[in-house]
């Protein structure tokens, strides 16, 4: 009987921290901008709606993505987990860039955002097309 008890606690505390890293809002609706995507309108909304439960200072994650930190932790910086030949992100080419793999769920490991429903195509979209325009700051 306590045994049971044990793996009952073990198994929700799991639950519990898996839950924690899932942000509480709904992915924000952003349409695909007919023009350059914007890091600050349209990649940093995703972050901030979808990743800072676990990227944030403080939580689960190695490194943020809150707004004003964000781009600075990603583009040009080697990954250190997974696919650690390749940077987070590698402006100009989506296909080498780790942020764009873990979202999409074609490599590298666990497909993000964990514990949680994969990104919408517009919003894998829109992170891909901003990498592939350079990432840039604007």
């Amino acid at each position: 009987m306590r045994a049971n008890v044990r793996v009952g606690i073990v198994l929700l505390t799991l639950g519990a921290f898996a839950y924690s890293c899932k942000d509480e809002g709904d992915e924000p609706t952003v349409a695909p901008p007919a023009g350059p995507i914007s890091f600050a309108s349209h990649v940093q909304p995703i972050f901030s709606g979808n990743c800072t439960g676990c990227h944030s200072a403080g939580g689960s994650a190695p490194f943020s993505l809150e707004a004003g930190v964000s781009r600075g932790n990603i583009v040009n910086v080697q990954a250190t987990s997974s696919c650690t030949s390749e940077k987070r992100v590698n402006p100009g080419n989506s296909g080498s860039s780790v942020l764009y793999k873990k979202i999409s769920g074609t490599s590298c490991g666990t497909r993000m955002p964990r514990g949680g429903s994969p990104l919408s195509q517009t919003s894998i979209d829109i992170v891909k097309n901003w990498i592939d325009e350079g990432a840039a700051d604007n």
